[in-house]
């Protein structure tokens, strides 16, 4: 009897942990393959900016891009990487690689530099990275 209960506490303990030690998996499985995916989506980005090619700059930004309440739809931020006033601050803030960060519990990247502007990048639910935010005033 003593060992059917011990069977049946350590059968229910393995059903409860099972989920979290899957997510666990799931998520660091995700976060290796973003960063593998990583050094792909950035040379193409600083290429996009380099060309000035808006389109793909676009085709690159999430479609519910967060600019912490500044408003502007993302459209206004393709046209600032290239504008004649911000432009300069885009290649500063591209020239200054990024960094892990955390942001909405996925793979996330954010440029060095600690001056406006930050760009923000997530390896978004489709697989791929994506510009989904901006930084700073």
């Amino acid at each position: 009897m003593k060992k059917m209960i011990r069977t049946c506490i350590l059968l229910l303990v393995v059903l409860l942990l099972a989920p979290a030690i899957i997510s666990a998996q799931t998520s660091r499985s995700t976060a290796v393959v973003a960063n593998k995916r990583w050094q792909q989506f950035w040379v193409k980005f600083n290429q996009a900016v380099k060309k000035k090619d808006r389109v793909g700059l676009r085709e690159m930004m999430s479609d519910d891009f967060d600019d912490h309440g500044g408003g502007s739809p993302a459209e206004d931020y393709v046209k600032d990487v290239f504008s004649k006033r911000l432009s300069r601050e885009y290649r500063l803030a591209l020239a200054s690689g990024t960094k892990l960060f955390d942001y909405d519990d996925r793979p996330s990247r954010i440029t060095k530099r600690g001056e406006y502007p930050q760009l923000i990048f997530i390896y978004s639910k489709d697989k791929v990275w994506q510009w989904a935010a901006m930084m700073g005033d």
